[in-house]
C-alpha cells in the first residue's frame, strides 16, 4: 500500500519582530495546522516577555509573524495580545485565618 503524499504536515516560519530587531526563522517548523503554529507563537511571545521582565523591563510592542512555506504571512501574534494585564488597587492582605 502506498503512503498518501497529500497528508504532508505544513511548514510554518515564526519570525520575531521586536525592539531588538528581527529574528527570521529561515528553517521553519512543521505543525499540524495553523492553530498549532499560533499556539507555539503565543507561548514564544510569553516566554520572550518573561525573560525581559526578569531583566526589569516589559515591552509588549513586538510580535511574531507566522508565514507559510511560500513566505506569505498567514497570521500575526502580538505580544500585547498574549497576556491579560490586571490593573487596580493593591490586593488586600489576608489575616491569619485566611480571610
Amino acid at each position: 500500500m502506498r503512503a498518501d503524499v497529500s497528508a504532508r504536515v505544513p511548514l510554518y516560519h515564526l519570525h520575531i519582530r521586536d525592539a531588538q530587531g528581527t529574528a527570521r526563522d529561515d528553517e521553519g517548523v512543521e505543525f499540524a495546522d495553523l492553530e498549532a503554529a499560533r499556539k507555539e507563537a503565543l507561548n514564544g511571545a510569553r516566554s520572550l516577555m518573561a525573560a525581559d521582565l526578569l531583566k526589569g523591563a516589559l515591552d509588549p510592542r513586538g510580535y511574531i509573524e507566522i508565514a507559510d512555506e511560500s513566505g506569505r504571512t498567514v497570521d500575526v501574534v502580538r505580544f500585547r495580545d498574549s497576556f491579560t494585564f490586571v490593573e487596580g488597587d493593591q490586593l488586600e492582605a489576608e489575616d491569619s485565618t485566611g480571610r
